[in-house]
């Protein structure tokens, strides 16, 4: 499991200590099945971009780019859902890390903060890109 996520931080990670998402950190707070899910959507939004790019100026260098990290995103999804069981793929699913699930509340409030936390997360993310 650690092989792969480390795999997965390697896709993400481009010449040296330019991060197109910072993994790590997002897994140790979020746990992986949220964090594949940000990576979903993070690979929704690349491939917006592309699209948008095409319509431009097909020649445009950052469309290279953007693809570049479209197929980095993939990658480590791909790695991500080694690690996850198929039944907790999508973000509120049962289960989680023991300790998501020794500490988690069930209060609307600890929940609307989590959801805060996750968009600070995830536009976090976009910045890297």
């Amino acid at each position: 499991m650690i092989r792969q996520l480390e795999e997965a931080q390697e896709y993400l990670t481009v010449t040296g200590n330019h991060r197109i998402f910072p993994l790590e950190a997002l897994l140790r707070r979020h746990g992986p099945v949220k964090v594949c899910w940000i990576l979903k959507r993070l690979l929704t939004e690349k491939r917006a971009r592309l699209q948008v790019l095409l319509e431009e100026d097909k020649t445009l260098k950052e469309i290279d780019e953007v693809v570049a990290e479209m197929f980095r995103i993939h990658m480590a999804i791909s790695l991500m859902k080694e690690v996850i069981p198929s039944e907790q793929t999508q973000p509120g699913a049962r289960g989680g890390s023991e300790f998501q699930r020794r500490h988690s509340s069930s209060s609307g409030l600890s929940r609307k903060w989590e959801d805060e936390d996750n968009a600070r997360a995830y536009c976090k993310a976009g910045e890297h890109t």
